[in-house]
């Protein structure tokens, strides 16, 4: 176990328009670093003040969403953070609650400005995690949204068994351009046994399906 992901909350760091609190999260990497472990940031969660909804809403405007993508990226990409990867967003699906916006507004005002930023300080970029709530085929159809998966490193989802893998391989892996599939969440459960079964079929399913990169496949455990 090496990688933890952390919220990097855009409300959190920018509680004013301009004045971002660093101290926290600089600590945090610091710490993680300092004990072998790996950071996912995850980037999302509108401020108050760039929202007339609340922290699941579409920013007002475009621009202070970029600008703090912007801050946080330049800061983290580089030593002493070194920040690799960066989601954007968390299980942004209506049914899940933590997108309010539509599915447009998300790949077009939210992800695909915030990728290109990432890939700019030479960073890659997680898509995800898709919950549970929504179906795989709706994450296919979401991904080809003004053809978000080029902008795209590695798709992560929530809760899935190894037939859940299935169809995001047949359309962004296996012939590209997609790098990876991630699951962020796994877990969630007191069921004796549940990590051993789940964890041995997954293995199975991807040293079946080109594991040849350290970083193509992942399982992130949720505790319960």
């Amino acid at each position: 176990i090496k990688w933890v992901r952390i919220d990097f909350s855009w409300k959190n760091i920018e509680k004013a328009k301009g004045v971002y609190q660093w101290k926290k999260y600089d600590d945090l990497i610091t710490e993680a670093h300092n004990k072998g472990y790996i950071l996912l940031p995850i980037l999302g969660y509108t401020p108050t003040w760039g929202t007339n909804g609340g922290q699941s809403s579409p920013p007002t405007e475009e621009k202070d969403w970029t600008d703090f993508i912007s801050a946080v990226v330049n800061r983290y990409s580089r030593a002493p953070y070194n920040i690799k990867y960066y989601q954007i967003w968390n299980e942004p699906t209506k049914k899940a609650g933590f997108w309010k916006g539509s599915n447009e507004q998300f790949i077009d005002s939210i992800y695909i400005p915030a990728a290109k930023i990432i890939k700019k300080h030479g960073g890659k970029v997680v898509f995800g995690g898709w919950p549970i709530s929504n179906s795989m085929s709706e994450l296919v159809q979401i991904l080809k949204i003004s053809k978000a998966y080029t902008y795209t490193d590695i798709i992560s989802f929530h809760y899935r068994s190894e037939t859940g893998y299935r169809e995001i391989y047949d359309n962004f892996i296996k012939n590209g351009p997609v790098a990876g599939i991630w699951q962020t969440e796994i877990g969630y459960t007191d069921k004796k046994y549940f990590l051993l079964t789940k964890y041995s079929k997954i293995l199975s399913w991807v040293i079946d399906h080109d594991w040849n990169e350290k970083d193509k496949y992942k399982l992130f455990w949720y505790p319960f």
